[in-house]
């Protein structure tokens, strides 16, 4: 999950309503309560005891003998404190484990109860006298109780990239506190903690009476998996039919044979979602422990375990050069005794390097495995298949610095990767344009700059081959490094549905430092930046890709403004940047006089922020551990690219946590509240003060910052001291700006007409930018002339976007096509009745009790920052702490077509595509108009869908029963979906009750599905164009909507027909389609017909 902003999974929302439904029962009228239910809520959350476990993962064999001392195993046999459990049978490999479990009293794997009564010999299933040997029952401390978990501390620390757990364990012989010595007080060993409630309710779907169930702590999977038999006998296998949460179906894939990271935690989540979220668990390793001995003889014993997380960000990318050919990719290029040479000669002393002839790519090529991997791509095109070039070459040395040979002056690759460890397998994928070559121009010959083509590599690739690289395994094919974004695009069918770690963007932007990074770009927006244009330089940006198709992706649809994002694992990283990083991180140990480690964490991070000032520093990019998946996230903290409201991810909604007393907003259902404690206090740096401050009764971007997503915070408040903060420096009057005063777009954010001239002063401000720093020239001076190496030219560049960047991202907030690209100045904190399952990044909303008018719920969504648990004898309670930010809601208002002399429009820099000019609509022929439109939804739904002679139906014709089209059962207006009276919505199918419809119920579903299906769609797609729904001519709008009900989508070529030739350019667009086989020609043919006839 890199998107911040997604709803809860569907089970724990459900648990959070039943909890509040059943707390809320009889609230007002008593005598309305199930007098059953109420005692089964009182059991639930006044009699119900915590379960807490700890299990080790700890084999004990005999060691390697040729190691000084003694082993664990003779000290244990020696000792005779083993006898008392059984003697060597049962305390050897991993036998003490699975007989040593701490839970309220020693457990053992048989799952048989709590120890009773008193200590025999060879008796191990007993409470007092437990683990003593058979001659030395009462020898010491006598007849004692046995040892167990007295409390435990859970919590994600480093805003979630690492997780910890203390637990605190009481023993009461020095038997016992040897034990557990050796299970549990080894750092570096592996343990498994697993807490939950052992009373609940179960979620239901339906019954309002809900099940009080208890929680069997006997048979858990995690615990199962965690000692499950490494021969792999029958009784012993884990279950087959785990869940995973994600899809409410088993998981794809078997968990692994042995036990790893990756298969306990498809097992700890499967457990949550069959406990409902009263079940949590965590798999780490033992990084610190103390203990104190007591007057009576007893032991508190504190242990600390420690997420992989940690671990993880300890390994190093500087491992030296191992191999002779390349690991991570086909390739049979070696660097051979001239190669040597040639770098020789880059590095000699005698010849004082410059940034020219020593690019480090080149001269450190052999100093890590990694770096020569690196080197292995810019030196190997022929391993690599061509995918696209320009047409001229250019003569250029070959990596030996001996021949010269001619090489693409811009060229693209598809790099294929091997061997590449994901999620237990060895897998080999190509990645279709994954490496890019640009011959860069330098004073002189093309040829005396060794580092030429500078050589680009997709960010995606480029974790594949730390992955392999910098990996480390169990010897089973079980890797600890995992990036989340490696498996994603090692199936391109499933990186457009689950890739979904994005970065900040908009339509415009590009790579301002390409010595860094580069990127697809487009034009700007013309609503935006009306008056510029990306300059053209389609040789470089022909051969950048993009592995998706923006209208295609299903994870971006997700977003609020898809067109404000893009995939991470997509951009390109130049590898000598790469290389630049890593050795300003290879810093000296005088002491010790080698080089010190250069951290995977530490590389990435370096990198990351070379990509963010590149783009115009719109992202805050964070690196955390998934405890969940054991993957590695990547995750732009920005809240511009949370995940939109009107979306619904697994058909879940967004939970509602009841926040104080009892919330009687429904009147069928009153809800009580199951948070125990809240605390709400501001958190304001000096930075977001200062930015409030300026922001406080402004509407526009004004002193350097863009504090105009400050506004709303005091929106309508005026202080008379200073009525309004502008800059002192204004434009003159020849400078003001002569662009079109902007309109905004049909949104729900509702503008003022202060709003519009702050949006104004914005256009004007950006324009102001762009003609003082000569952008276009030296745009052309770096794209154009290809100049990277100029670093007069980058250097104005990077300046130029810096400042350019927030503008227009704040311009998308002003008019309502983007969240505000910050968070509200405040935190909250709840604590609650132990819940599992919420994670780091989540988002719900609270009923808003307590709180201030400032904070109306409806207007705020809550972003989970931190998360901890605590459970003891009295009970166990979670704590999460929290972001939060405005709702951002994108569903279109009912206004369709707006046209006003005080409401103009800009038009498209082509001069012949695009709105008809205020002008040009009055002077219209208005007996063409649509008859009976007036400019509203309900009127557009009606010219579409009425059952007399509506656009669609008269297209589609009625089917009164199901019939194959492709893949799907259709009937009605050509849907594979029946609408029923009360909304619900059912699949067609191929017999039964649903196989047929009548003409009512075939209206009532074209309505819905026009209504919520395409409307909105058509117009999100068209707003990522920058072409605004509401001022087509409502002809247009009826026949986007049609192609769009027809093909499923509106394609962007009817869009760029548009953009370039208004309706005559769709007309010829529509007659092409037309003269396509399987493109529905007599439906293009009637479209064409009713944009001739109508306006």
């Amino acid at each position: 999950m890199a998107i911040t902003g997604k709803p809860f999974q569907e089970y724990v929302t459900r648990q959070i309503d039943l909890r509040q439904e059943s707390l809320g029962e009889g609230f007002g009228n008593l005598t309305d309560a199930n007098p059953s239910r109420k005692l089964k809520t009182l059991n639930v959350y006044n009699s119900s005891t915590p379960f807490m476990r700890l299990s080790s993962a700890v084999s004990i064999t005999k060691g390697d003998e040729s190691l000084p001392g003694t082993s664990v195993y003779e000290q244990l046999k020696n000792s005779g404190i083993g006898d008392g459990i059984g003697g060597v049978n049962t305390w050897h490999h991993h036998n003490l484990a699975e007989n040593f479990v701490l839970q309220g009293a020693p457990n053992n794997i048989s799952g048989s109860s709590s120890p009773s009564g008193v200590n025999l010999p060879g008796n191990k299933n007993v409470a007092y006298g437990w683990g003593y040997g058979a001659s030395q029952i009462n020898s010491q401390e006598g007849y004692v109780p046995p040892p167990g978990v007295t409390k435990v501390d859970f919590d994600y620390k480093g805003d979630g990239a690492l997780a910890f757990a203390t637990i605190s364990i009481k023993a009461f012989s020095s038997a016992q506190f040897t034990l557990i010595d050796i299970l549990y007080m080894r750092p570096g060993y592996t343990c498994l903690l697993e807490f939950g409630h052992s009373m609940y309710y179960k979620n239901t779907k339906s019954n309002p009476d809900p099940e009080l169930v208890s929680l069997d702590t006997s048979n858990t999977a995690p615990f199962e998996y965690l000692f499950r038999d490494r021969k792999k006998t029958k009784s012993n296998t884990i279950p087959s039919n785990l869940i995973d949460p994600n899809t409410g179906s088993p998981y794809p894939e078997s968990i692994p044979d042995n036990v790893t990271y990756q298969g306990m935690s498809k097992t700890i989540q499967s457990e949550k979602l069959k406990h409902d979220g009263n079940y949590e668990a965590f798999f780490g390793r033992i990084s610190k422990f103390s203990w104190k001995f007591n007057v009576d003889g007893s032991y508190d014993i504190t242990v600390k375990l420690m997420g992989l997380g940690d671990v993880i960000s300890s390994l190093k990318t500087n491992i030296p050069k191992l191999t002779t050919n390349p690991i991570t990719f086909k390739s049979e290029f070696s660097l051979t005794s001239d190669t040597i040479k040639y770098q020789q000669l880059n590095t000699d002393d005698s010849s004082p390097p410059t940034e020219n002839n020593k690019p480090l790519i080149i001269s450190d090529a052999q100093s890590t495995q990694l770096n020569f991997e690196l080197f292995s791509i810019f030196a190997s095109s022929e391993s690599l298949t061509l995918r696209a070039k320009t047409t001229n070459n250019i003569r250029l040395y070959d990596v030996t610095g001996l021949n010269i040979k001619d090489v693409p002056t811009m060229a693209s690759y598809d790099l294929p990767l091997k061997e590449i460890p994901i999620s237990g397998k060895s897998m080999s994928f190509t990645t279709q344009n994954g490496v890019v070559k640009i011959v860069i121009n330098v004073e002189g010959d093309y040829a005396t700059n060794h580092y030429n083509p500078a050589t680009f590599i997709k960010f995606g690739c480029f974790l594949a081959m730390l992955q392999k690289v910098c990996n480390v395994t169990d010897g089973e094919s079980n890797t600890l490094l995992q990036f989340e974004m490696v498996e994603d695009i090692s199936n391109p069918s499933i990186q457009l549905t689950y890739d979904d770690t994005f970065l900040v963007t908009y339509p415009g932007n590009f790579s301002s430092n390409p010595n860094k990074c580069l990127i697809k770009y487009s034009n700007y927006d013309p609503l935006v930046v009306p008056s510029h244009n990306v300059p053209d330089n389609k040789s470089v940006n022909n051969v950048l890709s993009r592995t998706y198709d923006e209208g295609a992706s299903n994870s971006l649809k997700k977003l609020a403004n898809p067109s404000l994002a893009m995939r991470l694992s997509d951009v390109y990283i130049n590898i000598n940047f790469i290389a630049e990083v890593m050795a300003n991180l290879r810093g000296v140990d005088k002491e010790a006089d080698n080089e010190l480690d250069i951290s995977i964490i530490d590389l990435l991070k370096g990198i990351l922020s070379g990509v963010n000032t590149s783009l115009g520093g719109l992202n805050n990019f964070r690196i955390i551990y998934s405890e969940v998946t054991s993957q590695i996230q990547i995750i732009s903290e920005s809240p511009i690219l949370n995940q939109k409201d009107d979306i619904e991810d697994n058909n879940t909604k967004r939970a509602t946590i009841n926040t104080l007393g009892f919330n009687t907003t429904n009147k069928l259902l009153t809800g009580g509240s199951f948070v125990t404690s809240m605390d709400l206090n501001s958190e304001l740096t000096d930075q977001m003060a200062t930015q409030i401050s300026i922001g406080a009764q402004n509407n526009s971007n004004t002193i350097n910052g863009n504090s105009t997503t400050f506004s709303s915070y005091s929106k309508g408040l005026i202080d008379k001291l200073m009525m309004k903060k502008e800059s002192t420096v204004v434009p003159t009057a020849n400078e003001t700006s002569t662009t079109t005063k902007y309109s905004p777009r049909t949104s729900s954010v509702n503008l003022t007409g202060e709003d519009l001239i702050s949006s104004q002063e914005t256009i004007d401000k950006i324009n102001k930018v762009m003609e003082a720093s000569n952008y276009e020239d030296v745009f052309q001076n770096v794209y154009g002339d290809r100049q990277f190496s100029n670093n007069d030219y980058v250097n104005t560049l990077e300046k130029i976007t810096s400042g350019v960047a927030p503008l227009i991202s704040g311009a998308y907030t002003q008019n309502g096509n983007s969240p505000p690209p910050f968070f509200l100045p405040f935190n909250m904190s709840l604590e609650m009745h132990g819940l599992a399952g919420m994670k780091i990044f989540n988002s719900f909303s609270i009923n808003g009790r307590g709180l201030p008018i400032s904070y109306n719920p409806s207007t705020i969504q809550l972003i989970i920052k931190s998360l901890s648990h605590t459970v003891s004898l009295n009970g166990w309670s979670t704590k999460i702490e929290t972001l939060s930010r405005p709702v951002f809601d994108v569903a279109p208002t009912q206004a369709v077509f707006i046209r006003s002399t005080n409401n103009p429009s800009p038009t498209f820099t082509s001069g012949k595509g695009g709105y008809p000019t205020d002008e040009e609509w009055s002077a219209r022929d208005t007996s063409k108009d649509i008859p009976g439109f007036d400019g509203s939804f309900d009127a557009l739904l009606y010219i579409l869908t009425n059952p007399d002679d509506g656009f669609i139906v008269m297209e589609e014709g009625f089917l009164p029963t199901a019939k194959l089209d492709v893949d799907k059962y259709r009937l009605g207006y050509g849907t594979d979906t029946l609408t029923a009276i009360d909304g619900s919505i059912r699949p067609v199918t191929k017999t039964g009750p649903d196989s047929v419809v009548t003409r009512a119920g075939a209206s009532r579903d074209l309505i819905r599905r026009v209504k919520d299906d395409f409307y909105p769609p058509v117009i999100k797609v068209l707003n990522s164009k920058g072409v605004d729904f509401s001022l087509l001519e409502p002809s247009i709008q009826v026949i986007f909507i049609d192609i769009a009900y027809n093909y499923g989508r509106l394609f962007y070529d009817y869009i760029n027909a548009y953009i370039s030739g208004g309706k005559q350019g769709v007309i010829n667009e529509l007659n092409r389609r037309a003269a396509i086989p399987g493109q529905t020609p007599s439906r293009r043919r009637n479209e064409i017909k009713y944009l001739q006839k109508y306006n």
